[in-house]
């Protein structure tokens, strides 16, 4: 997949349309009624979530091609999945988390036709970016391709994500967070050198506003994640029989439906926290890069990402928590030690990881040198956020973040 020309110059918004209403993925078809040969490409996991809540809440499955992609995330499967398409199809309607929303981008970039995204996953921003990002056969980082054309829609529902594993949401909160720590210190030299035009200002403020919804609402949205979790699989039990109950909230700002048609309404006044997190991970979050254009899309944290893929070990931790890793050793780098304190308390209480063994990677010496190598390397962004970064400056910025594994009961909380 290439990227758009002059990708540093663009302005990319976001998807032509956003929306995110409780609800919305159970009528897809309202959305699709311009299309005349729509396809859903989606995984095996993401498309059994899909189903699962859209039967037991009486919504409506979209009768349409459907092909699968097969997690890998690479521009190989991206041309198998098109080339199986039906032909004339004019839409893809990608259904599932972060890496399917990345995949389902260079299909319709090969196919030539929109996007619409339903993500049921608040892990990434990917449903809301024109940014794919690739990995090769060993799901090592390979190209971050930016596609010409824009999503068309994007259709959020908390409900939905709300199925999904809880670690995916904590890792969303991770990537996120990145926004502001990996985009402060270049609109900071931006400001210096030449100053900032209006449309960097406004993905400054993106950022700054996505840190403040993320530490002020991520304690109680997360509550709320797990009472809509639980209620969901309340739901999926009652689907078979038809139950026909009326849903039953307890009146607390943290609890959710226990059963029945009526949970995914019921829920939107039951989770405003949560539905804050989802919009900041997904919507907001894609702004900075958006309105910031390629250099505050990524930095440090990011280039301390794509060097831990480099390990087969890093498979069994998310994109976000490897992203909220890289942010204390981006910050290490910058001598920012006071605000990674500020941070450790946050990590700590949401569940984000602060060392490598978080991660479940233990790498060897060699293994260690060729992460520090690759993050400081010239594909990377790590200089965007410390110039002239080199792979020693990486590796004693590592070796400081692994020091405070242990809990510092002195940190000050953020």
């Amino acid at each position: 997949m290439t990227s758009a020309k002059n990708d540093d110059l663009d302005v990319r918004p976001g998807p032509n349309r956003y929306v995110s209403q409780v609800g919305a993925a159970l009528h897809i078809g309202r959305f699709l009624e311009d299309y005349r040969n729509p396809a859903i490409v989606t995984g095996q996991d993401s498309w059994a979530a899909f189903d699962t809540y859209v039967t037991a809440h009486h919504g409506v499955v979209p009768l349409t091609a459907l092909e699968r992609y097969d997690g890998s995330a690479t521009e190989r499967n991206a041309r198998q999945i098109a080339a199986a398409l039906p032909d004339r199809t004019d839409a893809i309607v990608a259904i599932g988390g972060g890496k399917l929303s990345d995949t389902a981008k260079n299909v319709a970039q090969l196919v030539g036709c929109d996007l619409i995204v339903v993500p049921t996953l608040a892990a990434t921003c990917s449903a809301y970016t024109p940014v794919s990002v690739n990995y090769d056969e060993q799901h090592r980082y390979a190209s971050s391709p930016l596609h010409s054309q824009a999503t068309a829609l994007t259709i959020v529902d908390p409900a939905l994500i709300a199925t999904g594993p809880r670690r995916f949401l904590i890792g969303g909160i991770g990537d996120t967070l990145a926004k502001w720590y990996e985009s402060v210190p270049i609109f900071a030299r931006l400001e210096r050198t030449r100053g900032l035009g209006d449309f960097e200002r406004l993905a400054q403020l993106s950022a700054r506003l996505i840190r403040d919804i993320l530490i002020e609402n991520a304690d109680k949205g997360l509550q709320q994640f797990d009472a809509l979790h639980r209620a969901a699989a309340g739901d999926a039990n009652t689907a078979d029989t038809d139950a026909g109950t009326t849903s039953d909230s307890t009146g607390s700002d943290t609890a959710a439906p226990v059963a029945g048609a009526t949970a995914p309404a019921a829920s939107a006044a039951a989770a405003p926290q949560l539905k804050a997190l989802i919009d900041a991970i997904i919507g907001v979050s894609g702004t900075v890069g958006g309105f910031g254009g390629a250099s505050a899309r990524a930095s440090g944290a990011h280039a301390v990402h794509d060097a831990l893929t480099l390990l087969p070990e890093s498979q069994l931790s998310t994109h976000g928590e490897k992203v909220a890793y890289g942010i204390l050793v981006q910050l290490a780098a910058q001598g920012e030690t006071d605000e990674i304190n500020r941070l450790l308390p946050f990590y700590r209480r949401i569940g984000l990881p602060c060392t490598l063994a978080d991660l479940h990677i233990h790498p060897n010496d060699t293994q260690w040198k060729d992460v520090t190598r690759f993050a400081a390397g010239n594909r990377m962004g790590f200089s965007a956020a410390v110039e002239a970064i080199t792979a020693q400056g990486v590796d004693k910025a590592m070796r400081y973040v692994e020091s405070l594994g242990e809990p510092d009961q002195r940190a000050e909380s953020i």
